[in-house]
Formats: C-alpha cells, sequence, structure tokens
C-alpha cells in the first residue's frame, strides 16, 4: 500500500471518518477527492492492496470489479456491490449488447443495424471507451477510407441518431431495485458528433428522466446487473435508443459522488 494511501487511512481514523477504497482513475480521482465530504477516499489498483483493511469498496473500472468477483468475491454484498464478470462482459461489448436487447424483448431500446445502410451512420469498436474508435460515416468518400474497419469483426455499424442532445443516467442497481440514479444532459454544437474526448459538451445539466427508470431497470434485471453503471442514450419521439451500458462509474458521477456513495453504502447498511 502506497504512503499517501496508509496516511488517508490514518488520517481518516484521527477525524473519525470511514475510508473508501476506489480503484485508480487519474481523470476522477481529484473531483472525488474535492467531492467526498462524508468518507475519506483512498486511490489504489486492487492488486496492489487488501480491500478487507477498508470499510467499503467502489470499483472505478470494469477490470477492477472482475479482479474483486476473482479474488474476493465474498466482499460482494458486504463492503461492495459489484456486477458479475457475465454481466460486465454483455455491457462491454457493443455489439453482444445490442444483440441482448434486440433478443430479449428490448428492440425499441435498441440502436440497430439496417441490412441496407443509409447515409449517415456509424462505424464503432466493439470494445472501445470514449468513442475513440467511432466514426460518423456521411458519404461514399468517407466510407472509403473506413473499408477495413467495415469489414473488420472488431468493428460493426449502426444507424446514425438524430439529435444534439444526448443523456447519461448513473444507476446504481442493488437487488433488482434501482437505489440511486442521477441523469446528465449533454447538449453539443455540432449536429452530428461522437460523444468522447473529440467532441466537447458546450452545455452539462441534470434533468429529471424518472419516467424511464422502470425501463432501464428491467434492462439491467434482464442482464442480473447489481452496482454501479451508466447508461449513454438518445431520446426519439419520446423513446430511449440506447448507445451502451458502461459497467463502471461514469466520469459526471464525480460531480455527485458524495450522494451516490451514500446510497452505496446504505444499501449494504454501511455508512460514514
Amino acid at each position: 500500500m502506497s504512503l499517501k494511501n496508509i496516511l488517508r487511512i490514518l488520517a481518516g481514523r484521527f477525524f473519525y471518518k470511514k475510508t473508501v477504497l476506489f480503484s485508480r482513475k487519474p481523470t476522477k480521482e481529484k473531483q472525488i477527492i474535492r467531492k467526498l465530504n462524508t468518507c475519506f477516499p483512498c486511490f489504489a489498483s486492487f492488486r496492489k492492496v487488501n480491500p478487507n483493511h477498508f470499510y467499503i469498496i467502489f470499483p472505478l473500472a470494469e477490470k477492477e470489479s472482475i479482479y474483486l468477483n476473482d479474488h474476493y468475491s465474498y466482499l460482494n454484498h458486504i463492503k461492495a456491490i459489484v456486477p458479475s464478470n457475465t454481466a460486465i462482459n454483455i455491457c462491454k461489448d457493443k455489439k453482444i449488447f445490442t444483440e441482448f436487447l434486440l433478443k430479449n424483448g428490448f428492440e425499441t431500446y435498441a440502436i440497430k443495424t439496417p441490412d441496407k445502410l443509409c447515409y449517415p451512420y456509424v462505424v464503432k469498436k466493439r470494445v472501445d471507451a470514449d468513442g475513440e474508435n467511432t466514426v460518423i460515416i456521411d458519404d461514399k468518400e468517407i466510407e472509403s477510407r473506413y473499408q477495413n474497419e467495415l469489414a473488420s469483426d472488431e468493428f460493426f455499424a449502426q444507424e446514425y441518431i438524430e439529435g444534439n442532445d444526448e443523456y447519461a443516467m448513473h444507476i446504481i442497481m442493488y437487488k433488482k431495485e434501482v437505489i440511486y440514479y442521477k441523469t446528465i444532459k449533454y447538449t453539443f454544437e455540432q449536429n452530428k458528433f461522437v460523444k468522447g474526448s473529440r467532441h466537447k459538451q458546450y452545455l452539462q445539466t441534470t434533468v429529471d428522466h424518472s419516467h424511464f427508470i422502470d425501463q432501464f431497470q428491467n434492462i439491467l434485471n434482464a442482464i442480473n446487473y447489481e452496482g454501479v453503471c451508466c447508461i449513454d442514450y438518445k431520446v426519439v419521439d419520446e423513446c430511449i435508443k440506447i448507445f451502451e451500458i458502461n459497467a463502471r462509474m461514469g466520469a459526471s458521477l464525480s460531480e455527485y459522488i458524495d450522494e451516490a456513495l451514500d446510497a452505496y453504502g446504505n444499501a449494504l447498511n454501511l455508512s460514514c
């Protein structure tokens, strides 16, 4: 364990605060430290510490949840709420996730791949993050540049969903119930965009999408999902169109980590 984390544990004890083990995620850590008031946060690879030494365990990445499942499964529902490896694998592969929706009665919410693709459409990598390998195909000229991707099994194509607004709903599932949710609306300047590092939203607000909770809960229960996730979607004629479910905490939840961790801890009968 690093000296920094040892000091954090000691500081937590000095101020009578419990210590939460987060996995490493440099892009989120500073925000979590600023926003987390009730507990003391520690950040470490779960391979380098003993999770038993911490009061609450909160993975920030899929690989850390998988590590907990493989080595500390007895801590699930005791100190952590972690999705199963099977649930993680369904969500991690965007093509498998889309096929899951289509095969399990959720075709209304799926973004489909028509037999004949019409412009614009998107080509995306099946396992990817932050839209790094997703491209909007607008015409034949752009299409010609991505023939290798279109022919590769690592990629697949989907229809493009119009609209300047995209949403991220952060959800914590526990024992088949949504115990916490927060919805962020991203409004983009561009008419066509891929949410991620290449297209920055110019407006970010919270919205009330509680009327979609039952639909998301049904999908997550079909996957047998528990724990924290982030669902990326658009809304077309009051119908959700889901791009993906990230089997981890989404970046914008860092702003609300205090209330999310409170719900997470209360579900486990743990309170900071």
